[in-house]
């Protein structure tokens, strides 16, 4: 009876260690999710923006695409965490 009482408890706790790493599990995904929504974010104002400068068939805004979309391609090789604290413009 006392070695039940004991195996239930040491259960209790494993089962308590299992349920910290799936609330740590949850924070680093739902992080992570952020992160990927920030850059999507600012890749939808991206094409926006170059959709815009394209439809005006201005030369300069035309020239700005080449530096946009030049300067996206720079930023989405960096890791997560740096591309969100860049901005697109």
């Amino acid at each position: 009876m006392e070695r039940e009482r004991m195996e239930g408890s040491s259960l209790g706790k494993q089962g308590e260690g299992e349920g910290q790493v799936a609330k740590k599990s949850h924070k680093a995904l739902q992080k992570f999710l952020q992160e990927a929504q920030i850059i999507l974010d600012q890749n939808q104002l991206l094409i926006n923006e170059v959709n815009k400068n394209h439809e005006s068939a201005n030369p300069e805004d035309l020239g700005r695409n080449c530096g946009l979309i030049g300067s996206s391609t720079t930023t989405s090789n960096a890791s997560p965490t740096s591309t969100a604290a860049s901005s697109p413009h």
